[in-house]
């Protein structure tokens, strides 16, 4: 096995857990909205503020009923973009987080033997957080059938959550496919922080993973190779991811007006116009994050959910591109102060938008307009 470097230990903290209530996650999101700050100019860990979401029910009221028996937020794309726009109007960091937690639990709800959905289900109600790491470091993650179970080799690089995440859905190459598996990731000898050398989403924990010589149980394998990209569940679930984003450009909005009022600019035409305009940019992305949560929660056909979500994609990336740049114009230099949550919010959102590579899934839509025209049941 490689070396691997000793960033610390695995970082789940105490909590006592709770029925979720409304009242409970909204003081959950104030107390990580006020320590959003720290946890950035420390590229702090995010353990602390998982463990409020887990108090008050939130890490196990994503879970789908297909785990729980019980009605949630994860069968509900509506109100589970109310609650992911919350967290990223908070922390950007948490919401990604989040976000996969959302994402892993259903996979694990679609595709996960009995065992590994009884599993799922034991660790989140003891606070664990879930994730998906998908991008591969130089050697990608490869996986081999090895007496009753599998043996893994290689890495993956950004990974989120180091030290918080307990359970990582872990896309490896196998049988001349790709494959999902669940993985234990709190060996934290595997992990190289240091190698998260970004300017945004500081707080995340993230980095490398070293998978090499991993041996895994059978049940950690979910479904067959080919379902990790069967849609609408691939796709059609960057309403989630859309959906803290717009929660971002909230947060980039209130700063932003905090700013103009402590500087007294309030009464600046100019400075108004930008509000507009960013309202307007604000409006669009959440309109159309709104329509694609309701066209996953419609069951609309799956091929035009994947298509609508890469509209919705690149919608909201420009909206959020246009109030960064009025945000920018609006503040000045101010906006790239070190510490100050103009830069923060906007080093977060601006990598957060790169994270999906719209281009090569806008040339596929773009081919399919020419050939069938505007699909008229999504636009």
């Amino acid at each position: 096995m490689a070396e691997h470097p000793a960033p610390g230990t695995f970082n789940r903290a105490p909590f006592d857990p709770a029925p979720f209530d409304t009242a409970s996650f909204d003081a959950a999101i104030t107390a990580i909205a006020a320590a959003a700050s720290g946890h950035d100019r420390a590229s702090d860990s995010l353990g602390a503020d998982i463990a409020r979401l887990a108090a008050v029910g939130a890490l196990v009221a994503a879970l789908p009923a297909a785990l729980t028996g019980a009605a949630s937020w994860g069968d509900d794309p509506a109100a589970l973009c109310v609650r992911l726009r919350a967290l990223g109007r908070a922390n950007l960091a948490v919401g990604r987080l989040y976000e996969g937690h959302v994402n892993a639990a259903q996979l694990i709800a679609l595709y996960g033997l009995p065992s590994r959905q009884a599993a799922t289900v034991a660790d989140v109600a003891r606070g664990d957080l879930l994730g998906v790491w998908g991008a591969d470091g130089a050697e990608p993650v490869m996986g081999e059938a090895r007496g009753d179970g599998f043996v893994l080799t290689g890495g993956k690089i950004f990974c989120s959550g180091l030290g918080v995440v307990r359970t990582a859905l872990v896309s490896v190459g196998i049988d001349g496919g790709t494959r999902l598996f669940a993985v234990d990731v709190t060996a934290m000898a595997r992990a190289d922080p240091a190698a998260w050398m970004m300017s945004g989403m500081r707080a995340t924990g993230s980095g490398d993973y070293d998978f090499s010589d991993m041996v895994l149980p059978a049940d950690a394998a979910l479904g067959v190779v080919g379902d990790y990209f069967v849609e609408p569940h691939f796709l059609g679930g960057m309403y989630r991811m859309c959906a803290v984003q717009v929660g971002g450009i909230e947060a980039l909005m209130h700063a932003l007006i905090d700013h103009l009022r402590r500087r007294g600019h309030g009464g600046d035409p100019v400075q108004q116009i930008r509000l507009g305009h960013a309202a307007a940019q604000l409006a669009m992305a959440r309109a159309a994050t709104d329509q694609l949560a309701k066209a996953v929660g419609d069951d609309l056909p799956a091929t035009e959910i994947a298509m609508l979500a890469v509209l919705t994609r690149e919608a909201v990336e420009q909206c959020a591109t246009a109030v960064l740049g009025q945000v920018e114009r609006a503040a000045g230099t101010t906006a790239h102060r070190h510490g100050g949550d103009l830069d923060r919010i906007r080093r977060d959102l601006g990598l957060y938008l790169r994270q999906a590579a719209v281009d090569a899934r806008l040339t596929g839509v773009g081919a399919a307009l020419l050939q069938t025209g505007l699909p008229l049941s999504i636009l």
